[in-house]
């Protein structure tokens, strides 16, 4: 209340119980549907088509909604949130599943690492891995993941990460599930060996694949060669690949050249 310290008019303003009403977006959408890959269960908001396939992939002729968030943003909607489903009806054999690896340690015996595409959907069958020793230390190894556009020998690579260095000790600030798993868009590793031990370097890293190292044999050096005088002379190269336990020598190359000195 106005207080009144003298005669004359008072205005007093009071407080209306009307609120007005605040505005609301009315560009937004939220799609539900099963996509090609992305989160499961997981609203995601996006603002284009580009952050809907880098989520979840590309249009899909399996995926209706797919094809409806492309035309929304092109009539003008600003904002979408995304759910990703997937069927998980074992009864049907359609349950949906993340490709998975399993890769054994270095001696071959023990299975030492499981690698799991990021979420379910066949676009995991397009990952491959490259493990390769580091030579820091005897626990240290680097991984390579690659997801490429087709499951064929031919494919082509349309994304990468690296990890150098990492360590299968779990003391290490380099353990490998701390790095991954914090990091990587395409994989969840798990340490499949991983159990207390009195001796923390007695963990062993995963097995390596593909090349390991290489070795060039030249059956004589240059200084004998010079002695020699000029070819021909037969030149050999091989390579050293190990592949599991297993190391074996493949020559690559063989050539006969005469040299002048």
């Amino acid at each position: 209340m106005a207080q009144v310290s003298y005669p004359g008019v008072y205005i007093e303003e009071v407080p209306s119980g009307v609120r007005a009403i605040t505005p609301a977006a009315t560009s937004v959408a939220a799609f539900v549907d099963f996509f090609r890959e992305g989160p499961v269960d997981d609203p995601v908001v996006i603002t284009g088509m580009v952050d809907f396939e880098r989520f979840f992939g590309s249009l899909d002729s399996r995926s209706e909604a797919s094809y409806a968030i492309s035309q929304f943003f092109l009539n003008g909607g600003s904002r979408a949130i995304v759910v990703r489903v997937v069927n998980r009806d074992e009864g049907a054999g359609a349950e949906a599943a993340a490709a998975d690896v399993t890769i054994k340690d270095e001696d071959g015996g023990t299975d030492i690492m499981t690698v799991t595409a990021a979420n379910e959907g066949d676009w995991g069958n397009n990952l491959r891995l490259m493990i390769e020793h580091a030579p820091e230390t005897g626990q240290s190894f680097n991984l390579l993941v690659i997801r490429y556009d087709s499951d064929a020998d031919d494919a082509s690579p349309v994304a990468t990460e690296q990890y150098l260095n990492l360590s299968v000790n779990p003391t290490s600030g380099k353990y490998f599930p701390r790095v991954v798993n914090g990091e990587s868009r395409l994989a969840i590793v798990a340490h499949d060996d991983f159990a207390p031990a009195t001796d923390p370097t007695t963990y062993q890293r995963p097995a390596a694949n593909g090349i390991q190292g290489l070795a060039v044999d030249i059956i004589a050096n240059f200084a004998q060669l010079d002695t020699g005088g000029p070819g021909p002379f037969d030149i050999r190269m091989a390579v050293r690949i190990r592949t599991g336990a297993a190391t074996f020598d493949a020559v690559i190359t063989e050539h006969t050249a005469t040299l002048d000195f």
